[in-house]
C-alpha cells in the first residue's frame, strides 16, 4: 500500500472522529454527510426545496429531484433497465438489483443476482451500465404519486 494512504489510515475505531446527530443516533466519520442527514429532521419550509417545473412534487435534495425528473421523460429519451425474469421495467437503474431480489434464490446473494442480471443483458463493462435500447421493449407506463409518467 502507498505510504500516503497508510498515513491516513486510522489505528484502531477508537481513534475515528465521529460526527453525530443532535436529533437520533446517525454517526458518520466523514463531515460532509452530517449536514446532508440533518435535514431529514428539518420541515421543508424551513430549509430550500427544489421545485419540479413541470408538476408539484418538491424535494429537500437536488439529487432526488434529478431522479424523478426521469418520469417526465418518454421512454425513448432514457435508458430502460427490465428484469429478466419477468414483465418489470423501469427507468431508475438502482430499482432493478432490489427488484431482482424477489425472484433470487434465498441460496443466492445480492451480488450473484447482480452479476447474472448484466451477463444475460448484455453488460457494457467499458460504460458500467446495462445496454437496452428502448424502442426494442413493449414499455408499460407507470404512474407515480404527483400524477405523471415513470
Amino acid at each position: 500500500m502507498p505510504l500516503k494512504k497508510l498515513l491516513f489510515l486510522p489505528q484502531d475505531a477508537s481513534n475515528v472522529k465521529t460526527y453525530d446527530c443532535s436529533f437520533c443516533s446517525f454517526k458518520t466519520k466523514h463531515k460532509s454527510y452530517l449536514p446532508i442527514h440533518m435535514l431529514i429532521h428539518q420541515d421543508a419550509s424551513e430549509i430550500k426545496t427544489h421545485q419540479c417545473a413541470l408538476c408539484s412534487y418538491k424535494a429537500k435534495r437536488k439529487g432526488q429531484l434529478t431522479a424523478h425528473m426521469l418520469i417526465h421523460k418518454d421512454a425513448s429519451e432514457v435508458t430502460i433497465y427490465d428484469c429478466s425474469f419477468c414483465s418489470f421495467k423501469t427507468k431508475h437503474k438502482r430499482y432493478l438489483p432490489t427488484h431482482v431480489l424477489i425472484h433470487q434464490d434465498a441460496s443466492k446473494d445480492v451480488k450473484s443476482a447482480q452479476n447474472q442480471e448484466h451477463n444475460e443483458k448484455g453488460y457494457n463493462e467499458s460504460e458500467g451500465r446495462l445496454a437496452i435500447k428502448s424502442e426494442e421493449l413493449d414499455i408499460k407506463e407507470e404512474e407515480d404519486e404527483c400524477g405523471g409518467n415513470k
